[in-house]
């Protein structure tokens, strides 16, 4: 079992799978084939459409994908804000208390004319808040680029979700096992849906490689009508791709082929070349 890897949190958002963290997004791209899609804008200009930034959201096949053989983590995200948030008030309230208390006992020595013990606590206090501020005004050198939500260590760590979590998107077995075939083979995967299929998939980095497939995954015998077969050879020729499509063989029949699970898996090519 794959144990966590410390540099990859995905952050959990009303089912939208999140990358806040700079080094992650580029961890992600160089060492894992994962490209994921920039969503971040500039609060006054909400409508551009060029050089978006974080966060970087990834689809539900490359969570999983992370999970099962990267180790990352999933957070829920919106509980660890309720117990960073509970935190900060816990250490609000303790202040608070703390500081009426002061002010009940000052009273007290006021009332009985205990000056001099007053004077000597009040001392006592003015220098212990004066190290306190010193302390606090100390420059504390923050990376921004790699810390940009800065949540409880301890409530992301008892925050974290499962794959099977109600909060977790619907898994697609199929489409998971197309995109782990894929990748094991070298190719980066993106969301397909602008094409036509379910992946685009790349031979290497999308910014150095024309894509070469419209990839979907099917199950092994799963039926599919002649029109589809058309339509998409045909849409895929369009843009310039061949139209992938892949499925899982039956476990018996991988077994008494003596394959490994990663060669358990068939795809086949469909282009269209005309009448």
């Amino acid at each position: 079992m794959t144990s966590h890897h410390a540099d990859i949190v995905i952050h959990c958002i009303a089912g939208q799978l999140l990358i806040f963290d700079l080094s992650t997004v580029q961890l992600l791209r160089e060492q894992y084939q994962i490209c994921g899609v920039l969503g971040g804008t500039l609060f006054q200009i909400p409508q551009q459409s060029v050089f978006l930034g974080l966060p970087l959201q990834l689809m539900p096949e490359e969570a999983v994908w992370l999970v099962r053989h990267a180790g990352a983590i999933l957070v829920d995200d919106a509980a660890a804000h309720r117990k960073t948030t509970e935190k900060a008030i816990e250490r609000e309230k303790a202040e608070a208390t703390r500081t009426h208390a002061w002010a009940v006992r000052r009273a007290v020595l006021v009332e009985r004319g205990l000056t001099q013990v007053l004077e000597r606590e009040e001392a006592q206090r003015a220098i212990t808040s004066t190290k306190s501020v010193e302390t606090e005004a100390l420059p504390v050198q923050i990376d921004m680029a790699s810390s940009p939500i800065l949540l409880d260590q301890a409530a992301v760590s008892t925050c974290t979700l499962s794959l099977d979590s109600p909060a977790f998107p619907k898994i697609n077995e199929r489409q998971c096992a197309l995109y782990t075939h894929l990748h094991h083979h070298g190719y980066f995967m993106t969301p397909g849906l602008r094409f036509g299929g379910y992946f685009v998939a790349y031979p290497g980095d999308p910014l150095r490689f024309h894509s070469h497939f419209l990839a979907t995954g099917l199950a092994y015998d799963e039926p599919f009508q002649v029109m589809d077969l058309v339509a998409c050879g045909r849409l895929g020729t369009a843009v310039k791709k061949a139209w992938l499509i892949g499925a899982t063989r039956p476990a018996q029949d991988a077994k008494d082929k003596n394959e490994s699970e990663k060669e358990a898996y068939s795809c086949f090519t469909i282009q269209w070349a005309g009448m």
